[in-house]
């Protein structure tokens, strides 16, 4: 698969000299590897859901292509909520442009990287209280909307 993987990327013009491949690592080992990446670029159509949540706590912008499905839409649900919508492509020409952009911006995205984690942290990503009120009305308006139901089908 890996053979597979740098075929098809030189295939594309992307020299195999250019590209650092990782196997299989500890946790510790893996998130220390954000060290090393400039910016992730999320995987289509099934998009990152912890992998771009750690990457944007790291302090690695992730370039997502927003898809029409819920597994497509993970990265996007986080970027916004993290307020790094520049990051989202709704075509794949657009997914490409955007990562070309950044990589060529050095001064923009050294002042991404380095705002990064504090605006994941002040985010809704973050916000556990918020959450957990949030999560609390959505379960008491669905026992509400069960009882009302349930008493209706009784009656």
């Amino acid at each position: 698969m890996l053979d597979r993987f740098i075929g098809r990327a030189e295939a594309l013009g992307l020299p195999s000299s250019r590209l650092t491949l990782q196997g299989k690592a500890s946790h510790q080992l893996f998130i220390a590897s954000y060290r090393d990446i400039d910016i992730a670029l999320d995987p289509y159509p099934y998009s990152g859901g912890l992998t771009t949540c750690e990457a944007l706590y790291m302090g690695v912008p992730v370039i997502t292509l927003a898809g029409d499905f819920f597994a497509a839409r993970h990265s996007v649900s986080h970027l916004s909520n993290v307020g790094v919508e520049g990051c989202v492509a709704t075509t794949p020409d657009e997914y490409i442009e955007r990562a070309l952009a950044m990589a060529r911006d050095l001064p923009g995205l050294a002042a991404l990287r380095a705002r990064l984690r504090a605006q994941v942290l002040q985010s809704p990503l973050c916000d556990a209280p918020r959450f957990g009120k949030n999560l609390d009305d959505g379960l008491r308006f669905a026992w509400h909307e069960y009882c009302a139901v349930a008493l209706s089908a009784a009656a």
